[in-house]
């Protein structure tokens, strides 16, 4: 009767077990990166909706002007997200407000294919 595993078994057994621990570490750096990228995202858009109100009532407040502004969140700490905005006519009585926001990661200070980004088009009536 032999008691104990031959060099083979265990050799086998070590490598399967590497292999699974290596399917697993990928699986958990996947679920970790796509939490960071929904963090991101979810960053942006309370970003996004909180220019948008800044925005609304300049416009209700100076509404025979259209214009197109850029800038960051570095007053409230988000150095890292930036915008765009353009507010321009449709109609006498409406306008359309686009906002876009991203968190940069390139330091280029423009929008790239695989940085996180809201994009809020709205539109504004005034009463007469």
């Amino acid at each position: 009767m032999r008691k104990g595993l031959t060099f083979l078994e265990v050799l086998i057994a070590v490598l399967l077990l590497g292999i699974i621990m290596s399917s697993v570490g990928v699986a958990i750096s996947y679920i970790l990166r796509a939490d960071e990228y929904e963090n991101m995202m979810n960053i942006c858009l309370y970003l996004t909706e909180k220019k948008l109100e800044e925005y609304r009532k300049a416009v209700l407040a100076n509404w025979n002007i259209s214009f197109t502004y850029s800038g960051n969140f570095a007053n409230i700490g988000y150095t890292d997200f930036f915008y765009s905005l353009t507010v321009f006519n449709t109609t006498y009585s409406l306008k359309q407000i686009f906002l876009q926001v991203w968190k940069e990661e390139n330091n280029n200070n423009k929008l790239d294919d695989f940085e996180p980004e809201t994009i809020i088009i709205t539109y504004i009536s005034r009463r007469n």
